[in-house]
């Protein structure tokens, strides 16, 4: 299930649980595929060179196309000379390093350039609002689970 993180810094970032590419879980599937369309859609350098024809796949089902984007965005934005096609979960110390982490922070630039107040996660939030509820943060989820109650005189 794709989920709000903290990385090292402790900004907040979209997260996947299991493996994205070839295959994954419906949510983290879609997520990705979410992701890969905007920065595909808004950034000139990717939409210019997207190795696909068509629109991108964003079924939350297993495409073709996904791990295709993967691998270019890999090797066309981090430089990769490997690029491996699929996407883990960011873990670690190095959450920075992590392909998911470089999609978030590449969609929160690209959402600013476009004067947009949404960041990745308020985007995704509203494009597919099933990822909503697992789109929140700790401190979100306590507050939903655990309603504080305030007592009156």
């Amino acid at each position: 299930m794709a989920f709000v993180d903290q990385d090292n810094s402790g900004d907040r970032f979209v997260n996947v649980t299991h493996r994205v590419g070839k295959s994954g879980d419906w949510d983290d599937l879609l997520t990705v595929q979410l992701m890969l369309e905007f920065v595909y859609t808004n950034d000139n350098r990717l939409k210019k060179s997207k190795p696909i024809k068509g629109p991108i796949t964003v079924t939350g089902r297993p495409a073709r196309d996904t791990s295709i984007l993967i691998a270019h965005y890999q090797k066309i934005v981090l430089k990769r000379a490997k690029p491996q096609g699929f996407i883990d979960r960011a873990v670690g110390k190095n959450k920075e390093k992590s392909t998911i982490w470089a999609l978030d922070s590449h969609m929160n630039l690209l959402l600013a350039a476009l004067r947009s107040s949404d960041t990745a996660i308020t985007y995704l939030k509203k494009k597919a609002p099933l990822l909503a509820s697992s789109l929140i943060t700790v401190q979100e989820g306590l507050e939903r689970d655990f309603p504080m109650v305030i007592a009156t005189p």
